[in-house]
């Protein structure tokens, strides 16, 4: 990735999986699984594309003495261009961003929901 757009991504990513309300909560990234990428013709001539990419990031988000497990589902156009002889991340336009793990929908330490007679 190119200068500030790097550092903009790693930001956007850590405060996407932490929760708000939870001060000094800290984040960190398991795991990244790409599930869908598309590229587009070359751009003017050049060795560039735009590429419509969907991704899951997974990890885990410390706070008040306890860590929850978070997934998060990306959808974004990307733009990726070789620069000396290296393929750098040059834009991304984030298109939709939702949380898909278990806990998704529920208020931040809240309890989960109870286990129907019968289930584990």
């Amino acid at each position: 990735m190119a200068g500030d757009l790097l550092a903009d991504v790693y930001l956007q990513s850590r405060r996407s999986l932490s929760i708000e309300q939870a001060g000094g909560a800290q984040a960190r990234i398991e795991e990244v699984e790409v599930l869908e990428a598309a590229a587009g013709d070359p751009l003017d001539g050049r060795l560039a594309y735009d590429v419509r990419a969907r991704w899951t990031a997974s990890g885990s988000v410390g706070h008040w003495g306890h860590v929850h497990q978070r997934k998060n589902l990306y959808e974004a156009d990307l733009r990726l261009e070789a620069v000396n002889g290296s393929w750098m991340l040059m834009g991304l336009e984030l298109l939709d961003e939702k949380r898909i793990d278990a806990g998704a929908g529920r208020a931040p330490g809240a309890s989960p929901p109870p286990q129907a007679a019968g289930q584990p």
